[in-house]
């Protein structure tokens, strides 16, 4: 038996004035639903209850209802997380095999046991044990369990495979034994953690906050704009381009827009550090530094979502004219490099990494590792705080692309890299700053 009854969260206060902004506030008919779902609840079954369906979806979908197997509070809960949300209630066909969808998550929230399906417009929650099991269980292909003597999942298998089912946690296995999602070509182009990572932050298939929200404020301090640099001790200043004389002699826009290319293959003359040392202030140098109640912001010559800032650029030098090989960090206050170490294992092993994200086309003569302090951003914003530093790569790596290209020295972005290497080189924590970003440069051929 599947019971609706309003949900208990702070959009409650939003009730009655979502009822009068659809018109149904006034309505005798609607006034008892609430209060039905407020008690007891509404058995979806029950003689009646069709009529009152319309409405129940309607308010499940603005987040005010969500449906429970049985009366018991809280063992197997199916909340919408979707405006387009519709119940649909039915039940699930006995000679019909069931498994997991590879793309179902658990997890704790809450003290709460979560199941979600990335792209469901509803998710469960399963705190009743024997539910677990019973859904840990469609790991394989299997049945629907026979009504058991006893127990609260006696009562009610039937209805919490069916919500298992609705929520897509569980998905059909056909007569050869393949789940029925296995065929559908859009879903087998799809990796898990990406399909997760779209849905969950984007609007749409998700009820959880996403934006600015500050969650932090007041709790804790926001990471400063400018990362105390423990390497100045060895920095060596990198030269200073003339940006007027650049403004007024530059390549135009669009002729840097389209002659941009990738280029992987580098000349035998390296780049000199006069070159590097303009790449580095026309693309990432800090320009000024702001205080504000929301905490502090830089600016630079890219965008950045936010005015965040989070980046942090590592330079391992391959091949440079007038200047040693080795791994350094940029201090884009200060324009310098500063040496973290020298030549060794590592750093070849990083430059190699390097080569085989270009499918060995070419070893970068310089290597820029882009890193970002995650909690610059996530001190702001919830739901797309990662995905708004990815989008900010690619800004920069756009902005590197145009420079370098004006400048006449191979620019490529590359997709991969190794977070792990660049930690361990770096000393850095893991959770702290990690490199999400590659580009490499050279002197064309």
């Amino acid at each position: 038996m599947i019971i609706a009854r309003l949900r208990k969260h702070d959009l409650m206060a939003n009730l009655w004035p979502y009822l009068r902004m659809i018109g149904r506030a006034h309505e005798p008919a609607a006034a008892a639903l609430v209060e039905r779902l407020s008690g007891d609840g509404v058995a979806l079954d029950d003689e009646g209850a069709a009529a009152d369906l319309a409405l129940t979806d309607t308010l499940a979908g603005a987040s005010f209802v969500e449906f429970h197997a049985g009366r018991d509070d809280g063992k197997m809960v199916l909340t919408p997380s979707a405006p387009n949300f519709t119940l649909r209630p039915g039940r699930c066909d006995d000679g019909t095999r069931w498994q997991l969808s590879r793309f179902t998550y658990m997890h704790v929230e809450g003290g709460n046991f979560i199941v979600r399906h990335p792209t469901s417009d509803c998710f469960l929650t399963v705190n009743d044990p024997d539910a677990q099991r019973l859904a840990l269980g469609f790991r394989a292909p299997g049945f629907l369990p026979r009504p058991q003597a006893g127990g609260w999942i006696g009562k009610h298998a039937g209805d919490t495979c069916w919500m298992l089912a609705r929520g897509g946690a569980i998905v059909p296995v056909e007569a050869d034994g393949r789940p029925l999602e296995g065929k559908d070509a859009k879903l087998r182009q799809w990796d898990f953690h990406d399909l997760l990572f779209h849905a969950s932050s984007r609007l749409g298939r998700t009820e959880k906050p996403i934006g600015g929200t500050f969650s932090f404020k007041g709790d804790i301090a926001p990471t400063p704009a400018l990362k105390r640099n423990v390497w100045i001790e060895r920095m060596l200043p990198l030269p200073r381009p003339d940006i007027a004389a650049l403004s007024r002699f530059d390549m135009p826009l669009t002729a840097a827009i389209e002659t941009r290319r990738s280029i992987r293959q580098h000349s035998i003359v390296p780049p000199s550090i006069a070159q590097l040392g303009e790449f580095l202030y026309r693309t990432v140098r800090t320009r000024s530094l702001t205080a504000s109640p929301m905490g502090e912001f830089v600016s630079r010559p890219h965008a950045n979502g936010g005015a965040c800032y989070e980046q942090e650029y590592y330079i391992t030098i391959d091949a440079c004219l007038d200047f040693p090989r080795g791994f350094y960090y940029y201090d884009s206050v200060h324009h310098g490099l500063c040496l973290i170490s020298g030549p060794d294992a590592e750093m070849e092993a990083l430059l190699d990494e390097a080569s085989v994200a270009t499918a060995r086309q070419g070893r970068p003569q310089i290597l820029v590792t882009i890193a970002s302090r995650f909690h610059r951003v996530g001190w702001k914003y919830r739901g797309m705080g990662y995905a708004t530093q990815l989008k900010n790569i690619g800004a920069i790596y756009q902005t590197m692309y145009l420079v370098a290209t004006a400048m006449n020295l191979a620019g490529c972005g590359l997709g991969i890299g190794n977070t792990d290497r660049f930690c361990r080189m770096t000393g850095l924590d893991y959770l702290e700053e990690g490199s999400i970003g590659e580009f490499m440069l050279g002197r064309p051929l």
